[in-house]
Parts: structure tokens; C-alpha cells; sequence
């Protein structure tokens, strides 16, 4: 269950990177004033923020399918039921 939750919110991050990228080179293109520059700065780097977050938090949903997958496997060997 937590494997999950943790992908659904990892492809939900996955379009909020999407989404802040687009808006973020959106911006890019008609850049002229220096005073712009670290604003559209900030919205790139809060752009790659969200790319890790989801990456991680991805990685971490198939480390727990994968230990989910494994106690399953195990129980089976021993004997006991399975869910």
C-alpha cells in the first residue's frame, strides 16, 4: 500500500515538474532586464527541486515493492499464507 501511494505521488511530482518546466522556459525565452534573471532563476531551480523529489520518491515506491515482494516470497516458503 505504501509502495502505492508513494508512486501515485511520485508521477504527481513527475507532472508538476512538467508543468513548473514548461513555465519556467516559457519565461526563458524573452529574457532581456538582468533584474529578471534571478527570479527565472529561482523557477528553474524550483523546477529541478521537484524533478528530484519525484525521482526519489519513485525509487523509494520500488524499494518497497521490492521488500513487499520479497516478505511475500518468503512467507510462502515457510508456509504461512500470504495476503
Amino acid at each position: 500500500m505504501i509502495a502505492w501511494l508513494l508512486g501515485l505521488w511520485g508521477i504527481v511530482e513527475l507532472i508538476r515538474w512538467g508543468n513548473r518546466w514548461y513555465i519556467a522556459t516559457r519565461f526563458f525565452a524573452d529574457a532581456t532586464a538582468d533584474a529578471d534573471w534571478r527570479w527565472r532563476y529561482e523557477l528553474l531551480d524550483d523546477a529541478h527541486a521537484t524533478l528530484v523529489r519525484a525521482l526519489v520518491m519513485l525509487l523509494v515506491a520500488a524499494a518497497f515493492a521490492g521488500v513487499a515482494t520479497m516478505a511475500r516470497r518468503s512467507l510462502r516458503g515457510v508456509g504461512l499464507p500470504a495476503r
